[in-house]
């Protein structure tokens, strides 16, 4: 749990109060850190007998990192001001707070001629019932009522009361910054994949949830994010992959407390098949020949590119390889042949 206090910074629906000193606005009479006592207050010491007045101020806005709101708690710091020294009548007080144009309190009596603070809680939003949001608080108004009372025919003098501070204490759990899972990457292809991940704690609010990736864990690109909370799972297709190719990639998970990082995950695309024409033999004498081929296609990734040879075709000797790429060709020498004797042979390809 933290709290914050917030403190009036406007005027709110009903100034109906006196001010001392009489220049100036009512809420900057209320609003100090430190009280002042008796140096500015509102108060209700005057005007109809018997009438309540009601000062309403705005407050300011919650900061960042408020998650979910449990309390409520308006404070004012008010004494009883009575006409006659030792007067035994009681000042009626009113503190609370107003939410879309309705005013909630609760009141009481004090006879106590010292500056004290007396506060209300609301667990709730009293004009929805349900808990506060973050927009209740930031519309919310505090409040505090005074009343004139005439208490000349028994006590020979006029009683009301005196307001030097006010202040909203919002408790609350703090939006943490969310924790998330790289999980293994899917639908592995030769020039794309699926990115995979899990939110596993939220924080205390929704988050924006996607991937770095890249060739190195210094990874250089991003995907698009998707809203999640806690336990959700989110995915990214990402394509125009090489093939045969390693990739990085790790999940990225934000809210407004910051962003966190998942572990480092690698993915590995697959290679496509490289294809190769045997050519005819050339140089065929009576105990050597060349043999060769054309790369018709490396798949992407150059290739080692040989031949396999032999008395069936079940060949059982190969050739050396030679690197290559897509439309070029490749020839090897083989001797040691014997006279008058049919050879087969084919041109082979690899990539991996």
């Amino acid at each position: 749990m933290a709290t914050v206090t917030l403190r009036p910074t406007a005027e709110g629906d009903l100034i109906q109060n006196y001010v001392y000193p009489t220049d100036g606005v009512h809420w900057d009479k209320v609003d100090e850190a430190t009280p002042d006592e008796d140096a500015t207050y509102v108060h209700r010491y005057g005007g109809v007998v018997g009438a309540w007045g009601e000062d309403n101020s705005e407050l300011e806005n919650l900061p960042g990192g408020v998650g979910t709101i449990t309390n409520v708690r308006i404070t004012v710091r008010v004494r009883r001001i009575a006409q006659s020294p030792g007067q035994v009548g009681v000042a009626n007080i009113g503190r609370g707070v107003r939410v879309n144009g309705s005013s909630y309190y609760s009141t009481f009596g004090t006879t106590n001629d010292s500056y004290f603070d007396t506060g209300v809680d609301y667990v709730t939003n009293p004009d929805t019932g349900v808990a506060w949001t973050i927009s209740d608080v930031n519309s919310l108004q505090s409040l505090v009522r005074n009343k004139f009372v005439n208490y000349a025919l028994f006590q020979g003098g006029f009683t009301s009361s005196r307001c030097t501070q006010v202040s909203a204490v919002v408790t609350f759990d703090p939006i943490l910054a969310p924790t998330g899972t790289t999980d293994p990457a899917t639908s592995v292809a030769a020039n794309s994949s699926t990115l995979n991940g899990t939110l596993d704690d939220d924080g205390g609010e929704a988050c924006d949830c996607g991937f770095e990736w890249g060739l190195t864990d210094a990874y250089g690109n991003t995907t698009p994010t998707q809203s999640r909370t806690t336990g959700q799972t989110f995915a990214q297709a990402i394509s125009g992959l090489s093939p045969g190719t390693t990739y990085h990639f790790r999940v990225v998970v934000t809210n407004t407390a910051g962003t966190s990082y998942g572990a480092d995950r690698t993915f590995t695309t697959l290679g496509v098949l490289s294809t190769v024409t045997t050519d005819p033999a050339s140089g065929v004498g009576m105990v050597l020949a060349n043999l060769n081929g054309t790369l018709d296609d490396d798949g992407g990734l150059a290739c080692d590119c040989g031949f396999e040879w032999g008395l069936t075709t079940a060949y059982g000797n190969t050739t050396p390889t030679q690197s290559r790429t897509t439309g070029q060709t490749f020839s090897q020498a083989i001797s040691g042949l014997d006279l008058d004797t049919t050879y087969h042979f084919r041109a082979s390809s690899n990539n991996v």
